[in-house]
């Protein structure tokens, strides 16, 4: 029985790829029922073709993750994003994703981060073009590498779609390395939420303690080309 929700996925270039098919063999091997996702720029290095799969030619940016994001709605009320380089623990819990209220669950969010060594603030980011231009000071930074969204009914999801996308182009000209620091899509996504009133929670339990980012892990060039189930 396929469950109420779609795990989606942006995996654009060979690296990305070959991790997403990592991840959907890991994902399929603890559920066979799951209905998965991806946006991608060369179908033909897609493995399982069970999953659902849209080509996209457009340059790269993390903000395609509204795409990715889409494509799951299209079919689904309840939406888990996913980046390809997870690592997934056995112990997870899928039944918990049926659960969520409507909004957004993030597994972190906070006024301040640390990037590149650096720590950036809220408060720094309103103060450059494109945090005027998001024009929110409501807003915070999140982990964006696992999001759950839910949103019942499809009129609003074309609205979170097309708000996100007004965001991106009002924004593209002035996103930090051309929109490839990967924690700023994060501010559009927040952002988003507030124009819909969807409430954006934090929460830390055995679904979210149960999927890791290889990128945030010490021994990131050893797990990187290892992919297991833990």
């Amino acid at each position: 029985m396929i469950k109420n929700y779609g795990i989606t996925f942006l995996a654009f270039g060979e690296e990305h790829i070959i991790e997403f098919n990592e991840t959907v063999k890991c994902l399929f091997d603890l559920n066979n029922h799951l209905d998965i996702f991806v946006i991608t720029d060369n179908p033909n290095l897609i493995d399982n073709k069970d999953v659902h799969i849209k080509e996209i030619k457009e340059p790269f940016n993390y903000n395609l993750k509204r795409k990715s994001i889409e494509f799951a709605f299209e079919y689904h009320n309840i939406v888990v994003f996913m980046d390809t380089d997870v690592l997934i623990n056995k112990r997870i819990d899928f039944e918990y994703i049926q659960s969520i209220g409507e909004g957004m669950e993030v597994r972190w969010k906070a006024n301040k981060t640390n990037y590149m060594g650096k720590e950036v603030t809220i408060g720094d980011m309103n103060k450059t073009e494109y945090g005027k231009l998001i024009g929110d000071e409501n807003i915070e930074f999140i982990n964006e590498f696992i999001l759950l969204l839910r949103i019942d009914d499809v009129k609003r999801r074309k609205e979170f779609i097309e708000c996100w996308d007004n965001l991106n182009d009002k924004t593209i000209n002035h996103q930090p390395n051309n929109g490839r620091n990967g924690f700023l899509e994060g501010l559009i996504i927040y952002a988003t939420c507030n124009k819909l009133n969807l409430e954006v929670r934090k929460v830390r339990n055995q679904f979210f303690n149960n999927i890791h980012n290889v990128g945030t892990l010490n021994q990131y060039k050893k797990t990187k080309t290892n992919k297991t189930i833990l």
